[in-house]
C-alpha cells in the first residue's frame, strides 16, 4: 500500500508539471504593437485539469506524511516548508506583478482568467507554492500533536 501512495503521488506531479506546461503552450502572448486575439481560450482546458489533479496530489500527499511517517520529519517539513512557502510567494508576486505590468492596461473588457493570463494563475511559483504550504501545514499539525500529548499528561 505504501508504494501505491508512492507511485500516485509521483505520477500526479509529474502530469501537475506536464499541465503547466501545456497551459504555458496553449496561452497567447500579449505582444507588443500587435492586436489582441479573440480566438477563446484553449489553455483553459488544461488550467481545469490542473486544478483538478493538483487537488488530488495535494490531498494524496496530505494523507501519505500526515500519519505517523511524517511525525519524525516535523520539524524538518514546517522549516523547509515554511522556507519555501516565503521564497516561493515572493517569487510568485514578483511574476504576477510583472506580467500584469507587461499587460498594461490592453486586456480591458477582458475577464480576470482570458486567453493571455493563464500563466500567471499556473506556473511552476504557484505549483512549487502549493506543495510548500502542504508540507508546512503536514509539519506544524506534527508539532501541535506532540506538544498536546506532552501537555496532556
Amino acid at each position: 500500500m505504501k508504494n501505491a501512495m508512492n507511485i500516485v503521488i509521483v505520477i500526479l506531479s509529474l502530469l501537475c508539471l506536464l499541465l503547466v506546461i501545456l497551459v504555458d503552450l496553449f496561452t497567447f502572448e500579449l505582444k507588443p504593437d500587435k492586436g489582441i486575439s479573440g480566438n477563446g481560450n484553449p489553455g483553459v482546458i488544461f488550467f481545469v485539469l490542473f486544478i483538478l489533479l493538483y487537488a488530488a496530489l495535494i490531498m494524496s500527499i496530505y494523507m501519505k506524511f500526515l500519519k505517523a511517517s511524517g511525525r519524525r520529519y516535523a520539524y524538518a517539513f514546517a522549516g523547509f516548508g515554511g522556507a519555501g512557502t516565503i521564497l516561493f510567494s515572493i517569487l510568485l508576486i514578483k511574476y504576477v506583478v510583472s506580467q500584469y505590468e507587461e499587460f498594461a492596461g490592453r486586456l480591458e473588457g477582458f475577464g480576470v482568467l482570458n486567453q493571455y493570463t493563464n500563466t500567471v494563475f499556473v506556473n511552476f511559483y504557484s505549483f512549487v507554492l502549493g506543495l510548500s504550504v502542504v508540507f508546512t501545514t503536514i509539519g506544524l499539525v506534527h508539532i501541535v500533536r506532540r506538544r498536546i500529548k506532552k501537555s496532556t499528561r
